[in-house]
């Protein structure tokens, strides 16, 4: 069993439903997670999905690993009980209350813990114009931005069917415990973690949410003009197909695979692997649809090659691909370097011999002796996965815990200046697009000296991914690549080239921290495995983000996160029932991966602290996004059957939808999110539209009623939010506490008073592209809050300084470097 774990850290968990997923994320990495219940057990237990013997399946899947404690904090022994717990504790998280009781609750518990860091995850934020909004997932999902670029042929934007937004903000809320910690580490002091739904769900949109700050607003109308048809042809360099319409799902032998013909030279080369394995099978002809898939862009772009053009060749791709089966094809694709992986259903996903090899899912007998699947960790610590035991049963373990808190002592440290968490790490981040860069931009944000490694030569595919700052495509203009880099330096390396080898070994023996998204394999190709890595520096970390981690026989798959969500079962969840499935927008997986990228490097770095050496942290995004769908997998290995895409939805709340609204004066079409969480939600809702007759309307009394006439409803709500803007109605349905927002694209996301409130935007001065705008930390503590970052390094902007300051380099041997095209 690995012993890479956080010690003596002790969580006092107070989540709901809504936050329950960071207490498991903390338990995984060594943290003695204690969920406080009242008497009659935490709202997540009556949360479903449910077996049918009517447990909660949320619970079994994310109360795992966690003790139970009941404690009626409304008696003066349950207060005193309640508050001598949270005197010894490190963390405290709650989700749910209202700003003005966690205000109040803070400011008490701080009283009683100096060192507490209370964790707080709010829809909006615990101040702001939208503070006191009424919350629902689908409403928090429109709101940060997410679904907006989800939209299939015309019809609303499209939610996933098994619920994100709190799971976003859930794995935000472990994180910046997490950051939070290693700050008191130096200061003694805690402080107050506030996480947004709304900011943690921005993460989700490839930053396209920046278009309009940049000033690329052709980004916006081509995106506009695609979701209303799938007609429209334009340019999609980012390998995963985040920014296209046209076909990626498609139909083979046994079921659905995920390809997108990527083009771009950073990702053109995998379209030419396929096109050339078709000729090799005789498919086409020698000299049919020869093109360079690296630079095709040009041809488009000059008009040399038409959509009638690339048409035909996704008609050529459609029937070689329909000879295969999803096995056949994955497997060619792990030989041949292919963007392909097939759409994983849940049966496929327990059947997964990748799966089965990493031990993924968990047989775990539950306190109602029921054996139940639970979803393992997605971080492996230097080879193992973090033990995993069952959830609690009510108040399970109360005796044991009030004992405890008689004797535990929670150390104090003497009072000292707050300083950055990570003001002395040096990270060098070898990683490339969004997984790995996300998590070094973390890292930069809160003090640590980050050295990016690029190549001309090999060009980061996120340089080359749109919105561009004033809509101008270049190497150093991309709103992805400024976002997800911010604040590092960079240094431009040819690791082809064996005197930059040296260079980089050089690095490896600065850093605390090394972060890689290669396949795997491709570092100790270059000579520097993790053994060589120990060698070199016993106490670095090494961090690898990768498509399916670095174990088991699909391991070797390349891609991008829409290849991770596809192999985990999240693509096929975001869809009409009567349509192929859409997907989410962008790379999903990529979005979830870098907060267990963090959390994983959290348990090495306190690791390291008490042993000193470093260890080896795995991360496998398509796990992340199985860690996401957790329960739902569990509920159908229980019940035999399959969760669909089902729209916008939703199996306790209606109406539960998205309506479009009136057009502005800039035609852009419009959507409003709506939930109604219950009757009495729903006659403030009736009463608003339609006054008392539509209030007192039996068609509509109850949940199931407004299930049965569910398109009459859908009728009257579309009339209502269609004869206003998106603004005016979701300002109405508001007051009335009604849950509610405008559908975000990135206008409305750059001019949302809530983020603006939070200074969620920031603009940069850029060496290159003269401005550059970026988002802020989503993390938002109050003694060590994150600073403005520096500016996104333009390609080697930073090689020199590097050389000579941090590896001590003299003029001389910088110059025999340049000379022998090291920095290339």
């Amino acid at each position: 069993m690995s012993q890479v774990k956080l010690s003596d850290c002790r969580v006092v968990d107070l989540c709901d439903h809504r936050g329950i997923a960071a207490g498991r994320m903390l338990a995984d990495i060594g943290a003695d997670v204690i969920r406080v219940e009242p008497p009659g057990g935490s709202p997540a237990r009556r949360h479903g999905p449910f077996d049918d013997r009517g447990c909660s399946l949320l619970w079994e899947c994310y109360a795992a690993g966690s003790r139970s404690i009941v404690i009626d904090t409304g008696t003066g022994r349950g207060l005193r009980d309640f508050d001598d717990l949270v005197s010894k504790a490190d963390i405290l998280i709650e989700s749910g209350a209202d700003a003005a009781a966690t205000k109040r609750r803070y400011e008490r518990l701080k009283e009683i813990n100096p060192g507490l860091i209370y964790v707080a995850i709010t829809p909006f934020g615990l101040d702001g114009p939208k503070s006191g909004y009424e919350d629902a997932e689908i409403v928090l999902w429109a709101a940060g931005g997410a679904m907006y670029g989800a939209q299939d042929g015309g019809r609303p934007p499209l939610r996933v069917s098994v619920p994100q937004a709190y799971l976003h903000a859930a794995a935000d809320a472990a994180v910046g415990a997490l950051i939070a910690r290693e700050a008191r580490k130096r200061s003694g002091k805690g402080q107050l973690v506030e996480i947004s739904v709304q900011r943690s769900v921005a993460q989700a949109t490839l930053s396209a949410i920046l278009a309009d700050a940049a000033g690329d607003v052709g980004f916006q109308e081509e995106i506009d003009a695609s979701n209303r048809s799938d007609g429209s042809e334009r340019l999609d360099l980012s390998g995963s197909g985040s920014a296209t319409r046209r076909k990626k799902a498609w139909q083979v032998k046994d079921g659905v695979i995920e390809l997108h013909l990527a083009m771009g030279p950073s990702t053109g080369r995998f379209t030419n692997n396929l096109f050339d394995w078709m000729r090799d099978e005789g498919h086409i002809a020698p000299d049919e649809i020869k093109w360079d898939w690296s630079s095709i862009h040009l041809l488009i772009e000059s008009g040399k090659i038409t959509s009638d053009d690339l048409e035909k060749a996704r008609e050529v791709v459609a029937s070689f691909l329909a000879r295969h089966s999803r096995r056949e094809l994955l497997e060619t694709a792990i030989r041949r370097k292919l963007l392909i992986a097939p759409q994983y259903t849940p049966a496929d996903l327990r059947e997964s011999p990748q799966y089965q090899a990493r031990g993924v899912f968990r047989a775990i007998r539950s306190s109602d002796g029921v054996e139940r699947i639970v979803v393992g960790s997605p971080v492996k610590l230097d080879g193992e996965s973090p033990p995993l035991t069952r959830a609690p049963g009510l108040g399970e373990h109360t005796a044991v815990i009030l004992e405890e808190a008689k004797g535990r002592r929670r150390q104090a440290r003497p009072a000292q200046a707050a300083a950055l968490p990570f003001k002395d790490l040096r990270v060098l981040d070898l990683s490339w697009v969004v997984a790995g860069p996300a998590a070094g931009r973390v890292l930069s944000d809160f003090g640590a000296t980050v050295v990016r490694v690029e190549s001309a030569k090999r060009v980061d595919a996120a340089r080359v991914i749109g919105p561009f700052t004033s809509g101008q495509r270049g190497l150093e203009t991309s709103s992805v690549y400024h976002n997800c880099n911010a604040g590092k330096l960079s240094v431009s390396l040819d690791l082809a080239n064996p005197e930059a080898r040296t260079v980089l070994s050089d690095l490896i023996r600065w850093c605390d921290v090394i972060i890689e998204s290669f396949s795997p394999g491709t570092i100790a190709k270059w000579g520097f495995g993790y053994q060589k890595i120990r060698d070199i520096n016993p106490r670095a970390i090494l961090v690898s983000s990768t498509l399916m981690g670095q174990s088991g026989p699909y391991s070797q798959l390349a891609g991008f996160g829409n290849l991770g969500s596809s192999i985990s079962g999240v693509q096929r969840l975001v869809g009409w029932p009567d349509r192929p499935p859409r997907g989410p927008f962008g790379p999903y997986t990529d979005y979830i991966g870098p907060r267990f990228a963090i959390a994983g490097l959290a348990a090495a770095l306190d690791t390291r602290e008490r042993t000193g050496k470093g260890c080896w942290v795995d991360v496998s995004q398509a796990e992340c996004g199985l860690f996401f769908l957790a329960p739902a997998i569990m509920a159908d290995a229980l019940s035999g059957e399959v969760t669909q895409a089902r729209g916008n939805g939703d199996d306790s709340m209606v109406p539960h939808g998205v309506y479009a609204a009136r057009e502005t004066q800039d035609r852009r079409s419009r959507f409003v999110a709506v939930a109604v969480k219950d009757d009495e939600c729903w006659r403030r809702l009736a009463d608003l539209v339609g006054g008392a007759g539509l209030a007192q309307d039996r068609r509509f009394a109850t949940v199931d009623l407004r299930r049965a006439n569910l398109a009459a409803l859908d009728a009257i709500l579309s009339e209502w939010i269609g004869a206003r803007t998106a603004g005016e109605a979701e300002d109405l349905l508001q007051a009335r506490k009604v849950p509610a927002h405008v559908v975000a694209a990135s206008r409305d996301v750059c001019e949302d008073r809530q983020l603006n409130y939070r200074n969620h935007f920031i603009a940069l001065d850029h060496p290159v592209a003269g401005r550059s705008y970026v988002e802020s930390s989503r993390y938002a503590l109050s003694e060590t809050p994150a600073p403005t970052p520096p500016p996104p390094p333009a390609l080697g902007e930073h090689t020199n300084l590097v050389m000579r300051d941090m590896l001590g380099y003299d003029e001389a041997k910088v110059e025999k470097l340049r000379a022998n095209k090291a920095f290339a």
